[in-house]
């Protein structure tokens, strides 16, 4: 089994990974493409943000004095990019607005990307050691398993409530998932 990455690492491998998502975006001009790649992003930042909801921000309100001040300012983030996500995912590339949509959540998830891996990735490494990062790397790798995979505005951000509302709903999202890819 491959060892998992510390918190700080998984999380800013899957931004480099959306990042490398809007960048095969920015340079195709063919619509299904573009589809392809929005719908690859809607999944991929669904699930990254439901992880951190779940298991990321908690930790972050546990260790730092203003924990719960920056997990709040983050999950307000997370809502806005839901809202585009939740746009995007009923969408292709040849809908109206579908390229000023994905301009606008690529500009709002660079934001959320750069204050993120500053100010809340910088006081996490101070607060924690090596080995602590580690449990919640694995930690945040094992709840991929059981979070919904398609944007849900509307649904809880506490952990609790998060933690019993994820599975049914990843499972609906994953029938989703299996059907559009069918289609694809």
């Amino acid at each position: 089994m491959a060892e998992t990455m510390n918190a700080l690492d998984l999380l800013a491998r899957d931004h480099r990974e959306v990042e490398d998502l809007f960048t095969q975006y920015e340079a195709t001009t063919d619509t299904e493409r573009k589809t392809e790649i929005a719908h690859q992003v809607v999944h991929d930042l669904a699930v990254h943000g439901e992880i951190e909801e779940l298991r990321f921000y908690p930790r972050l309100r546990e260790v730092l004095d203003n924990g719960d001040a920056l997990a709040d300012e983050a999950i307000e983030e997370h809502l806005a990019i839901k809202n585009t996500l939740n746009d995007l995912d009923s969408m292709t590339a040849e809908d109206d607005g579908f390229d000023d949509r994905m301009r606008e959540l690529m500009a709002e998830v660079r934001h959320h990307v750069q204050e993120e891996e500053g100010e809340l990735f910088t006081g996490l490494r101070q607060a924690l050691d090596e080995e602590e990062l580690q449990t919640l790397g694995e930690k945040l790798e094992r709840a991929r398993s059981m979070v919904p995979t398609r944007p849900h505005p509307g649904a809880p951000t506490s952990p609790g409530a998060k933690a019993a509302a994820s599975p049914p709903v990843a499972l609906i999202d994953r029938i989703r998932d299996a059907i559009r890819n069918a289609g694809d």
